[in-house]
């Protein structure tokens, strides 16, 4: 079997969801549900001005900027504060909150990644240890 077909998303394409994909989920759900892992920080895009990617050789022309940090929370453990533009999360370029989510799949939770980060225009690398999204942290 390569995967499941369905109508779901739209009524007017079929969607394919490969196999790999269901058994992931399906072993997630087995174990409990699924996990997503939390940083603690709310993003904004930001452009990244061509001076500064020349400069440190970042191929994106976006980035994400830290607007809040929670209290307590993995980033603000690790050391991030409001203003630091984001990066980078591991081996995963950070353009918007989107792509910082898709970085924090299940596997990641318990984790400590490395977060590439840019504060006042110079790169750092900070240690964080990426903890588990409980409903109450939205």
């Amino acid at each position: 079997m390569l995967g499941i077909n369905t109508w779901g998303l739209s009524r007017r394409t079929a969607l394919t969801i490969p196999m790999s994909t269901v058994d992931r989920v399906v072993a997630q759900l087995r174990g409990g549900g699924i996990r997503q892992g939390y940083l603690g920080v709310a993003l904004q895009v930001v452009r990244i001005p061509e001076k500064l990617r020349a400069e440190h050789g970042i191929g994106s022309e976006s980035a994400a900027i830290v607007v809040d940090v929670a209290t307590g929370g993995p980033a603000d453990r690790a050391g991030v504060v409001m203003g630091d533009v984001i990066l980078a999360l591991g081996e995963h370029a950070i353009e918007d909150a989107d792509d910082l989510q898709r970085a924090l799949a299940g596997d990641s939770v318990g984790a400590v990644r490395s977060l590439r980060i840019l504060r006042a225009g110079t790169p750092r690398d900070l240690a964080v240890t990426v903890a588990e999204r409980r409903r109450d942290d939205d």
